[in-house]
């Protein structure tokens, strides 16, 4: 027979740098896999998960939660997902899910995927049938996008910056980063103006032993 323990109400459990807390908790002692139900609350180093449901492996925190949010506090990225599946190494996999750089309680822009993974040690996200929504409305839509998650030069689209006014966007900003060698990137900047239209920037940025170049341009397509 297996050795299986159920804990009820408030249960607290700590096992290193890692606290779990919940309502029910059930653990096969044989396996180290134990199931969670209710106001699951998951902390480790620089990250929080809630659920309501969660089936984990308490040695090596690899499992799966349902109804997730999570919170990445170093690279100040948060999201919630049908389903999230943690793993050892750092990786988070979003079903059904959304990420935004956004303060807590502001949702203006997010990333919305049918798969969604966020490499929190590498500082890198994959979406998969992505969208960028501008409050609740999708503007943009890309079959597979790789994004920077932190401050690291990796090539990737960054997080946008817009401007609304009463009537809507006003000005919107999807910058994609390219990281060509060490001394060398560029920045390309598609942006829509309300007043003037679409409009193309470009940054590029050269660094050599003596000397650092930038070289700036843009392109109005119609005014």
């Amino acid at each position: 027979l297996q050795s299986s323990m159920i804990l009820r109400d408030n249960v607290v459990l700590r096992q290193g740098s890692r606290s779990i807390s919940t309502d029910l908790f059930k653990l096969n002692q044989e396996t180290s896999d134990a199931e969670l139900v209710g106001n699951i609350e998951m902390r480790e180093p620089g990250m929080l998960v809630r659920a309501e449901h969660a089936a984990l492996n308490i040695q090596n925190g690899e499992g799966k939660l349902t109804d997730a949010e999570f919170v990445m506090y170093e690279t100040r990225v948060r999201g919630k997902a049908e389903s999230l599946e943690k793993f050892k190494n750092n990786v988070v996999v979003l079903n059904g899910g959304m990420v935004t750089g956004c303060e807590p309680g502001d949702n203006t822009w997010s990333i919305h995927g049918k798969s969604i993974e966020v490499h929190n040690d590498e500082r890198y996200g994959v979406a998969k049938h992505m969208r960028l929504n501008i409050k609740d409305v999708p503007v943009f839509y890309f079959p597979y996008v790789r994004f920077p998650v932190g401050p690291d030069r990796l090539s990737g689209f960054l997080f946008p910056s817009l401007s609304l006014n009463s009537d809507g966007i006003d000005d919107i900003r999807v910058p994609f980063y390219w990281n060509i060698a060490p001394n060398m990137d560029m920045i390309i900047t598609p942006r829509y103006m309300e007043e003037r239209g679409y409009l193309l920037y470009n940054e590029f940025r050269h660094m050599s032993r003596n000397f650092y170049t930038e070289i700036e341009g843009s392109y109005l397509f119609d005014d």
